[in-house]
């Protein structure tokens, strides 16, 4: 008898042991507090609008305090999104946000307007509408859809196998080469602008003021700096025909002579040597 009083005693200890740990737990979770705690779910935020002294805080029992404070303000954030409706997805079950209420302000500044390209300005000036067209045309003498730019766009004249010779054209003039040399002159024409473009840009950037003159100078001014990026510093690059030799900026350092008048020569050591004279009796 006395073992199985012992084992009835040691059972309800257990189960009132178990009971005390449930009920501690359960005052944890369940957080009664008569001041207003607003829950944003949406942002899964939780605001305490109780007034803080940080006086009390520097002691160590305000800063116990104020963590007790920051678990109650959790449980009760985590309470209210556990009371939403949840979703059942094969990564698991995730809790369906409502829409925020809480306004928060923007991680990165608001972008600036985009500057107006120089098309964009001639079709405002024009009344000129953008009408978006179709990447891909129909062409009637290939008779097959080809890109309306770009690569294997339309027919390469150049790689026909005969040119027809117009008519006010000179008969014994090479078809061929005047195809490929207009040809070389529309791209080069088109990288020019480009080329315009990016330096327009530029000066967008820098904050100058856009006009040709200033759009002329920045070109020729990058085209130096690449001329002299060189390992050389373009002293031993070949220069394209017609192309203008770079002029350095800075001034030449002058240096004298080895060999010149030995009376002025002379007069400069001698200036020399009381200077170091003077120095040493000074010190």
């Amino acid at each position: 008898q006395p073992e199985e009083e012992k084992v009835v005693m040691d059972v309800e200890q257990l189960l009132r042991e178990s009971k005390d740990r449930a009920d501690a737990l359960r005052a944890k979770v369940e957080v009664e507090r008569d001041e207003e705690f607003l829950v944003d779910e949406g942002n899964m935020l939780g605001h305490d609008v109780r007034p803080i002294d940080l006086r009390l805080m520097r002691s160590e029992k305000g800063k116990e305090d104020a963590k007790s404070i920051a678990r109650e303000n959790t449980q009760l954030l985590f309470n209210a999104l556990w009371s939403l409706p949840r979703e059942s997805l094969p990564e698991g079950k995730f809790a369906i946000l409502p829409q925020p209420t809480t306004p928060i302000p923007r991680e990165k500044h608001v972008p600036k307007e985009k500057s107006r390209t120089r098309w964009e300005k001639f079709a405002e000036l024009k009344g000129i509408e953008n009408k978006k067209k179709g990447r891909m045309v129909f062409n009637e003498e290939l008779q097959k859809w080809v890109p309306r730019w770009g690569y294997n766009s339309g027919v390469d004249e150049t790689k026909l196998p005969w040119i027809e010779v117009p008519d006010n054209a000179d008969p014994y003039e090479d078809q061929f080469e005047r195809v490929a040399n207009a040809k070389k002159a529309k791209v080069q024409k088109n990288e020019e602008q480009r080329m315009r473009n990016v330096a327009a840009a530029r000066l967008l950037a820098k904050g100058r003021r856009v006009n040709p003159q200033s759009i002329k100078k920045e070109l020729k001014a990058n085209i130096a700096i690449g001329r002299s990026s060189t390992a050389s510093a373009g002293v031993f690059d070949k220069d394209l025909p017609g192309e203008k030799k770079i002029k350095k900026a800075g001034k030449r350092a002058h240096r004298k002579p080895v060999i010149g008048n030995i009376n002025k020569e002379k007069s400069q050591q001698i200036k020399l040597l009381d200077r170091l004279t003077k120095k040493q009796q000074r010190s």
